[in-house]
């Protein structure tokens, strides 16, 4: 993101917030593979505005599709026990997945089993 861009979602941001109650959500396409980037603007008052950067952006269309900011969220490792996988999609592919945060609610008995099972996350 270039410092025009910033310094134009920055003129606007407390406007936003003014009539909105709420801080202003910037978003980015980038050109080259379809990724974004957003920000939120949340700090500050008046002119001297800041915001936080977003950890992933979820678009939803015809299909989910998340990118990853890897500065604050990083790919974790290949474990050795992911080589038929990563083998099988690719390592972007294994990298994004390992990031995704999931919610599993009723599972019933066997889905618990493998939500709890050994190589399942349970980190937040």
């Amino acid at each position: 993101m270039n410092a025009t861009d910033l310094r134009a979602e920055a003129s606007v941001a407390n406007l936003a917030r003014e009539v909105t109650g709420l801080p202003l959500v910037g978003m980015t396409l980038a050109t080259g593979d379809g990724s974004w980037s957003s920000r939120v603007w949340d700090d500050g008052h008046g002119r001297e505005v800041g915001h936080t950067l977003c950890e992933t952006v979820r678009v939803i269309g015809s299909r989910l599709r998340t990118t990853f900011n890897d500065e604050l969220r990083p790919p974790p490792a290949p474990q050795s026990t992911q080589g038929r996988t990563i083998h099988a999609w690719g390592e972007q592919v294994q990298a994004d997945l390992a990031r995704l945060r999931v919610l599993v609610a009723g599972a019933g008995s066997v889905g618990l089993y493998i939500v709890e099972s050994p190589g399942s996350s349970t980190s937040p």
